[in-house]
Parts: structure tokens; sequence; C-alpha cells
């Protein structure tokens, strides 16, 4: 038996108030104590690229105290414990390395760490941390979902957040600097660019000429454009298939902004489904799972692309590259546009015996291929010697 430290960002409001999992991190922590192992883990709402500066006297202690074999820092998103433990630490990637809390710090001691990640990223880690290939693996799928005889209740089922949240982003400041149409025109042409190459940073898009206006420079940012440009990603997927009767899960800024259409708008339901046996409910009794990644999710794929294969829904996803490194061509359905999404919705609810076809297909071949007895092997492979 091993003493496991996690921690990981699992939003604010609702889910640290009562002590909710997302359906992944509780799946992950129960694989470890069915395993036999002592874990503990930190669930807080700070998610993205911050800077946590030095460690709570109080955490520090404690963990001290805990004095773990092993550390799982989901997106690195955790005080610097480098000199607290002695153990192996272990970065596991959950959305990109541009995610990644406390860079500074790994870029000062690079080989302090173990990195569980992302082609993308892993190219990233190596040429911007100084980090080395035998540090890094790939992450391996897995899901606790399991197939259950429900009702089928709803046609598709989307559970995900809005990405954006603020209602002025830099195209608006951009706007009221009143550009002139060669200028508008840059900016489109920028964020072309940024759609198709979505780790790209502004020195980039400079130098090859395709941002050449001061202007247009200055309320470039990328970060918030890439958020902008994903949230309009999945808006227009779940408008393309509100109509053929879609049931919407997620954040509550769902209805705060009107940026979309009314169909999409009454398409959300205010139930909350966070626990892994709500999320496993909302996908079983749903004829059809679909899967809209985030922009910056070019290898990697959502967690959630496991919890619909091992359900009674069946899953349409948009096109991930990792996909040809883990599973068969034309297991299940991808769409490339919002226009496909909306046809292969539609071709699946007039086909029942399809769907269930597929269904079959998908739920044999993943409860086959990824238990959490490969996420610990992978784990173990990396760090060297047997832990998990």
């Amino acid at each position: 038996m091993a003493k496991i430290f996690l921690a990981f960002a699992v939003g604010g409001g609702d889910n640290l108030k009562n002590h909710v999992l997302p359906p992944f991190y509780e799946a992950f922590i129960s694989s470890l104590k069915m395993r036999g192992h002592n874990v503990v883990y930190f669930p807080h709402a700070l998610f993205g690229a911050h800077e946590w500066g030095e460690i709570n006297e109080t955490v520090k202690n404690e963990l001290t105290k805990f004095n773990p074999d092993l550390c799982i820092l989901f997106n690195n998103s955790f005080w610097d414990i480098s000199d607290v433990v002695a153990c192996p630490i272990v970065i596991y990637t959950s959305d990109s390395v541009l995610y990644f809390a406390n860079k500074s710090r790994i870029k000062l001691n690079p080989s302090r760490y173990f990195f569980i990640t992302d082609n993308s990223s892993k190219k990233s880690l190596v040429e911007n941390f100084c980090v080395k290939e035998n540090q890094i693996t790939s992450v391996v799928p897995f899901s606790s979902i399991r197939p259950q005889d429900m009702p089928l209740k709803q046609n598709i089922v989307f559970i995900g957040s809005k990405f954006g949240s603020e209602p002025v982003t830099p195209i608006n400041f951009f706007l009221k600097e009143k550009p002139n149409r060669k200028q508008r025109e840059e900016f489109v042409q920028a964020l072309n660019y940024l759609r198709e190459n979505p780790f790209a940073d502004l020195a980039e898009l400079i130098n090859k000429k395709i941002i050449t206006d001061e202007l247009v420079a200055k309320y470039f940012n990328i970060p918030s454009l890439i958020t902008q440009l994903s949230d309009e990603k999945r808006i227009s997927v779940l408008s393309a298939v509100a109509n053929l009767g879609l049931t919407l899960y997620g954040t509550p800024n769902w209805t705060e902004f009107q940026l979309y259409n009314s169909t999409l708008a009454l398409s959300y339901s205010s139930e909350k489904i966070m626990s892994l046996s709500e999320n496993s409910a909302a996908y079983n009794s749903s004829k059809i799972g679909i899967s809209i990644g985030h922009l910056q999710a070019v290898d990697g794929f959502p967690w959630r692309i496991l919890d619909i294969m091992q359900s009674n829904a069946c899953l349409v996803t948009d096109y991930h590259r990792d996909f040809d490194k883990f599973f068969p061509k034309n297991l299940f359905p991808v769409y490339r546009n919002a226009h496909e999404a909306y046809r292969i919705c539609r071709s699946l609810l007039k086909d029942e015996n399809k769907r269930k076809r597929i269904v079959k297909r998908c739920q044999e071949f993943a409860l086959e291929n990824f238990s959490f007895d490969r996420v610990a092997m992978n784990v173990n492979n990396l760090i060297g010697f047997q832990i998990v």
C-alpha cells in the first residue's frame, strides 16, 4: 500500500461546497483506494496558469506529516512542493501545458518532475521547459462508467462548460477603436490562423506576417481569443443539433449570455450533473452523447469520450489526433464541422439498429482496453518502479 497525494481543480460553487468531485477524479481516487492505497486529495477552485506563490504553512505541515510516496498534480495546479516532499511528483495534464500552474517553478528544476501528457504538450515541455523525453509519457484514458439499463429519456446529451464568461472580449475592444476594413480583415485572417494553429503565440503571427498592423497586434489577446473561439465552436455544434432533441447540462453561464439561438438556450437543464453516478445516469438515459473538445485539444481528447463509450449512449465526437493511436478506424462517428454533427446525429436517430451496433462495439472495445490497470502501469513505468 502506498500513500498517494492528489491535487486538482474542480471549479467553484456547488462542487466545492458539496464536496462533489468531477467523475474522472472520483473514479481515479476510487480506483486507487480499491487497490489498497491511502489517498489524500486537495480539490480547489483555482483553474489556470497561475503562480501559486509560497505554500500555505498549514497545508505544508499536513503534507509533511502525511509523507507521501507519490504526488500527482493535475495541471500542476497546487503550490510548488518540489522541496516539501522527497517522493516522485507526476504532473498529469488535464488540459494542456498552457494551463499548467507554476510554470516558472517547473523551468527552474525540470528534472524534479514526471509528466503524463499529450503530444502537443510533450513537444512544448521538451522545447520550452528543457524536460527530457524519458520524463514524459502519454495519457492513458479510462472511465468507471458502465452500461446501465435505463429508459432512453433524451435524444442527445451534452455535459460541459460554456467556456466564455466575459461579456466583453478583445474583439469588442478592437472594434471600439473603429478599425478600417483592412484592419478588420487582418484580424479575421489572424483568427483563422489561430483556429488551425491554437498553440501559436503573437510572435509567430507577426513573424509570419499574418499580423502586420499595430492595432491588430495590440488587441490580439491569444488566451482570451482561444477561449472565445472554443466557445464559438461548442455553441456552433450544439446549435446545429439542438432541434434534434438536445439536453444541455453544465455551468450556469450557459443561461447568462444570449449569444446563441433560442432553441439551444431552451435546451439547457438546470439539473446539476456533477458526480460519477449523475454523469452515468445522464449518458445511460440518452441515445447520443456528443463530445466537443476545446480548440487546443488537438492531440489529446476529453475524458468524457470514454465515459460515453462505456455507457448506452452512442458517441458522436469531433476529431482528435490521438484517436488514431488509441482506437481502430471507424469505431465511432466523427464530425469535422457543425453540419456534419447534425447529419450524423439525425442519421443515428433515424436508424436505431445502427446506433445500437456502434454502442455495442464501443462498449466492448473500451471495457477491454481501458482499465485503470493500464493507467497504473503507465505511472509505474514512467517513474521506474512499482507503486500504484
